[in-house]
């Protein structure tokens, strides 16, 4: 399917102004990097930068720059997600508005025709001297086929780094058009290892070469946020919030252990499917002979809290329900999660008692019961084992999701990180959309099914001996 947005007036700009921009509004590293890219014209940069030092806020200048630069040039930028992707395409438009560059046309081409929440294949905007910018995810099937420039946003956060730097090489290649078509790499480290290490660590002391290196770790972004900026940021206090091998890879750029995608955009469509809705399907829940699920994640001022209702047929659980409150009152999401429970068809209920949860758990476990609402503490091992679980029920196809971007972007950002000393814990990148939080609610979905034996949950038998039958809200009376 293609969406088309209107055309915007056409306005003008010189390869002068684009400079001033860049002096006015880009850090000294920053600059280092653009001068490596516009002036020198070096094919390869390698941007080994830490978090929160402006990755795609040059990038985005970057492309827009090369577009002003080379009327009738193409540019793809790619990103491990849909969402990281997008969002660089929007700064690319923002730095053309503040170019007075003008986007002739915008299209979206989706996978699925007609559904605007099925996986993009491209997002792509026209200027008016004929250059182009795609924005596409980063996977084999979608970045392949294209000719132009390159930017790989977070390239060690791809699930196949290898199988899409083979698709991207034909992508630079070709010489036709006699443009400059730079392929650009913006990294945080993410695991030792891996195929981004490899070229840095191929490339970086070459100064001669085609290749421009750039590392930017935590403290020269400070320093330079200080000098020209008059920011003081506070590193001991954003030290203290992670733990010592996150700011060793994360802020001193260093490859420190192994990481993995938990949930790959071809496992997630695998299990997508049609019949499956995020709108809570209260017809089906009034039927007391189905088997419904529920997990529930607990957030209030940062994340959101999620309710994921699942139905057992045969073997498989198909999603009936995906609930999401933010900022809700505790009160608000009692009532809602009550709702939902009081319907005799739900067998379990599975809730996140870590934390804020603590309380929700125990006000639900008083109204319902302690068996049919299992509180879980949260823990490492306990993220171990349900991850895994649905991993593999997934692999198997024994959970069918709907076609949801906000889920499917949820499980992409849940990683598998491995130490050195072998621990292994899962992590998800906070956003403005969440902390993996419609992931973690599906994961305790299948929690409150397994009746750890790997079997589906069975009802007591003697329910009147568990108090059960004394609630009007029990499962059974």
């Amino acid at each position: 399917m293609v969406a088309r947005a209107k055309k915007t007036k056409a306005s003008g700009g010189t390869p002068k102004a684009a400079q001033s921009f860049a002096e006015k509004f880009l850090l000294e590293y920053q600059r280092e990097a653009a001068d490596a890219l516009l002036a020198r014209r070096k094919r390869f940069f390698f941007g080994l930068w830490a978090r929160q030092t402006g990755k795609s806020h040059f990038g985005a200048f970057a492309a827009a720059a090369l577009c002003w630069l080379q009327p009738g040039y193409r540019h793809v930028i790619t990103a491990p997600s849909e969402r990281q992707s997008l969002a660089h395409l929007e700064k690319c438009k923002r730095w053309h508005r503040a170019m007075s560059l003008a986007v002739e046309d915008e299209v979206t081409e989706y996978a699925e025709p007609g559904n605007a929440e099925s996986m993009i294949l491209s997002k792509s905007i026209r200027l008016t001297n004929g250059s182009s910018i795609y924005a596409v995810p980063g996977r084999p099937d979608t970045v392949r086929g294209f000719s132009g420039g390159v930017t790989l946003d977070e390239f060690d956060f791809f699930e196949d780094q290898e199988a899409v730097w083979r698709a991207l090489i034909p992508t630079i290649s070709n010489p036709l058009g006699g443009l400059f078509k730079p392929l650009i790499i913006l990294t945080t480290p993410n695991g030792a290892g891996r195929m981004a290490q490899s070229l840095w660590n191929a490339h970086s002391a070459d100064k001669r070469g085609a290749w421009a290196c750039s590392k930017t770790d935590i403290y020269r972004a400070a320093a330079a946020m200080k000098k020209e900026r008059g920011i003081d940021m506070n590193l001991e206090e954003l030290r203290g919030l992670v733990s010592p091998d996150a700011w060793a890879q994360e802020f001193e750029c260093k490859f420190v252990d192994g990481s993995a995608v938990m949930f790959p955009y071809a496992l997630i469509g695998k299990c997508e499917s049609a019949e499956c809705s995020a709108a809570l399907d209260r017809a089906r829940l009034d039927a007391a002979e189905r088997q419904f699920y529920v997990g529930v994640d607990v957030g209030r001022r940062h994340d959101l809290t999620v309710v994921f209702v699942l139905e057992k047929l045969g073997d498989v659980f198909w999603t009936r329900g995906c609930i999401e409150m933010r900022a809700a009152e505790f009160s608000a999401q009692f009532a809602a999660i009550s709702d939902v429970l009081a319907h005799r068809s739900v067998v379990r209920c599975a809730v996140d008692a870590t934390g804020l949860g603590m309380q929700l758990a125990e006000e639900l476990q008083k109204r319902f019961g302690s068996w049919r609402v299992q509180a879980c503490t949260v823990s490492a091992a306990f993220k171990t084992l349900v991850f895994t679980r649905l991993r593999a029920m997934m692999e198997d196809r024994l959970v069918r999701l709907p076609a949801a971007r906000a889920l499917r972007e949820d499980l992409r950002s849940v990683q598998k990180r491995v130490s050195a000393s072998g621990a292994v814990r899962y992590v998800a990148a906070r956003t403005e959309d969440g902390h993996a939080d419609r992931a973690f609610a599906l994961a305790l979905a299948l929690e409150a099914a397994d009746d750890g034996a790997g079997g589906v949950c069975a009802r007591p038998v003697d329910v009147v001996a568990a108090g059960l039958s004394r609630s009007k809200y029990a499962a059974w009376h």
